[in-house]
């Protein structure tokens, strides 16, 4: 006390009187600063300044309960803290409170009023004694809460811990708590030092000077206790608000039953408080029922040749990992099992022999537990494989949602036209800029599986997409983080693999929608057959009205199977019907030579020779193709019902030419 940092501006006062010079006697006592409770029967007491050491031998310890002091230990040469040995050990988990009285410092001033602090000898915490119960990671909008970040710890236990020297942060910052006695059922509200102000008036609150910034898409927020143990771990992505809304900001994520034995994203949800969280009291989501189901094998991912991550829906009893049982399809077995840490809801599976790729192997789980004791007792069957290498065009752009309703969000769809079975890891969307592929989005690093013959959309919002579409598979719907931006007039939707191999491209247009559309707002362009071209316009289509406009995760509505036939032209079908109620709402006009290098000219004539529609002028044709007609004439309208002529004519430079004429029937409902 006798020392201070010097006012002088040079900064001190080397050789001249201090500038903290002062003659005015010390007249105020000490003051008991803290308690450090070292076991149940020693203390450390800390004061303000310097004490008598005669006084503190003989100052009164009176406790509120019945412990009594045995001997007293000043502190040299700092004589500024004691060390109390009490005779009977101190209760644990119980408040005591401590009073001292006829102390005094070195120049006789007898102990200030403030002379008493409560104390509590901690339990052992377990895991999950106190756990993270509420944290606020996106405030912008505020629905009401301070504008500002915050982790919420409740006491879930029976025991009363002192949370001194804990610490709370993620993998980068690490903050140590202050001395708090946290009794049973107590809120504790932790935030930045700036921010402890505005948290105070919703509970007991306190600010930290090394207060972790909490990431918006997922971040990982550990508790420690004094000896560094884990006590609760929250390994969160922002998908656990389970709403798109809550999702874009001003609500906490809060746990829905703080009492099971182990949580994740399954016990977390958005807060549905009026003003966006509830810190400092019972969240909005609280909910204490038992947990009575078992846990629900999510997938099967292929790391390696011989590993696998198996996920379930929650977490796993990881001290009955003994009890699993796996069952192959093939000659493999388990060759040790080991959890990942932190989500505590994957296991690592190694296997006795490497995997064969492209086999489909059936696993047949059993005897796994989660933290509530509930047991597979069924066994859940699930199907995983070693994954094929991708060629081009093995996957095609089946679908696109260039230019959704206001508000909604675009959508891509990919389908497996090839007989392996591939992986999405690493694979990517893009766009096409001055030639290049550019703005690459990452689909997933998860080893996920897309079979032959399967449809897959991929959105920012699953539930956008299913909103807009309720006829949507919502299996075969996966949300990404980020898709590129795809412009509502035109552009490029491109896909690429883990290598950085193309492996589908489609430039689009909304000129490539139906003309008759008087708005193509929240229509997707389909993909009429898998087989045709990615750059023919012919091959794409606007969705039909009879699906909602979209397909998204399952057969486009416009889809035209590639017919078999003899000779050089097939029209299909006999009779087209353009009403866009997904059936027969386009006409097709196959091709196949012998040869390749054919120039052609199509056109649509009426019944009285007029033309109609010119398809293809000068077009230069490949050995087998399709055009189609959507029944529009050359000036966008609508043709009518009736029946029209065809006339393909096909020439080379050999001289050789071919002319096709064949009758189309445009049908419809009569009005």
């Amino acid at each position: 006390n006798n020392f201070r940092a010097s006012t002088n501006g040079n900064g001190g006062t080397p050789g001249i009187q201090n500038a903290v010079f002062d003659t005015l006697p010390d007249l105020t006592g000490p003051v008991l600063e803290s308690i450090d409770v070292l076991s149940n029967d020693s203390l450390l007491l800390q004061f303000n300044e310097r004490l008598d050491p005669s006084t503190a031998k003989t100052a009164n310890y009176l406790f509120s309960s019945t412990a009594a002091v045995d001997n007293v230990i000043i502190q040299e040469p700092e004589l500024s803290s004691i060390l109390l040995i009490l005779s009977n050990a101190l209760d644990s988990g119980v408040i005591h409170r401590l009073t001292v009285t006829n102390l005094n410092d070195c120049h006789g001033n007898p102990i200030a009023v403030m002379n008493s602090i409560e104390i509590v000898v901690p339990g052992v915490p377990d895991y999950r004694s106190v756990v993270i119960n509420e944290f606020y990671i996106d405030f912008s909008p505020s629905n009401g809460l301070p504008e500002a970040e915050f982790i919420e710890l409740y006491n879930a236990s029976k025991e009363t811990f002192n949370l001194k020297n804990w610490t709370l942060g993620d993998l980068t910052t690490v903050s140590t708590l202050d001395n708090h006695i946290f009794q049973p059922g107590d809120y504790l509200i932790v935030c930045d030092i700036g921010n402890e102000a505005a948290f105070a008036s919703f509970g007991p609150t306190q600010g930290q000077n090394r207060f972790p910034s909490l990431n918006n898409n997922g971040d990982n927020i550990i508790l420690r206790d004094l000896n560094g143990s884990i006590i609760d771990q929250v390994a969160y992505t922002d998908d656990w608000y389970k709403e798109q809304s809550k999702k874009e900001g001003g609500f906490s994520l809060e746990q829905i039953n703080p009492n099971r034995p182990c949580s994740g994203e399954i016990n977390f949800i958005g807060s549905n408080a009026a003003i966006g969280g509830t810190p400092g009291t019972e969240n909005s989501a609280f909910n204490n029922e038992q947990d009575l189901d078992y846990p629900l094998v999510i997938s099967v991912l292929v790391k390696d040749q011989d590993s696998l991550e198996i996920i379930f829906n929650e977490p796993i009893d990881t001290a009955r990992l003994n009890d699993a049982r796996f069952e192959f399809s093939t000659n493999t077995s388990s060759a040790g099992l080991f959890p990942i840490l932190p989500e505590l809801n994957r296991l690592k599976l190694k296997l006795s022999s490497p995997l064969d790729s492209g086999v489909l192997v059936e696993l047949l789980i059993s005897g796994i537990a989660d933290c509530s004791g509930n047991v597979i007792k069924d066994e859940q069957s699930v199907q995983f494989a070693l994954a094929e290498a991708v060629n081009q065009k093995d996957v095609v752009i089946n679908e696109i949602l260039f230019n959704p309703r206001t508000g909604g969000s675009d959508f891509v769809e990919l389908y497996n036209r090839s007989n392996k079975i591939l992986s999405l890891k690493g694979w990517s969307f893009a766009n096409k800029e001055m030639g290049q592929v550019s703005n690459e989005k990452v689909i997933t690093q998860e080893a996920i599986l897309f079979f032959p013959g399967m449809h897959l959309a991929f959105s920012e919002s699953s539930a956008n997409i299913l909103k807009e579409y309720p006829l949507s598979v919502q299996a075969n719907l996966i949300e990404l983080a980020d898709l590129p931006s795809y412009n509502d007039d035109k552009g490029t939707v491109v896909l690429v693999d883990e290598l950085k191999n193309t492996i589908d491209l489609v430039d689009y247009s909304e000129e490539y929608h139906l003309a008759l559309l008087d708005d193509v707002e929240g229509v997707s362009l389909e993909r009429i057959h898998p087989d045709g071209s990615s750059t023919d316009q012919n091959n794409f289509h606007s969705a039909a009205e009879a699906v909602g406009y979209a397909t998204p995760g399952y057969q486009n509505s416009q889809f035209s199977a590639m017919p078999l036939f003899e000779g050089d032209i097939k029209i299909q079908p006999e009779i087209f019907s353009p009403d866009q109620d997904g059936f027969d709402d386009v006409l097709f006009i196959n091709y196949q030579f012998n040869k390749p290098g054919f120039i052609g000219t199509l056109r649509i004539f009426d019944q009285e020779g007029r033309l109609v529609k010119t398809i293809a002028s000068n077009s230069l044709l490949a050995t087998s193709g399709r055009f189609s007609w959507d029944g529009t004439k050359d000036n966008s309208e609508k043709s009518s019902i009736g029946i029209y002529v065809l006339l393909f004519e096909v020439f080379n430079a050999k001289g050789d030419t071919k002319l096709f004429k064949e009758p189309i029937v445009l049908g419809g409902r009569l009005d």
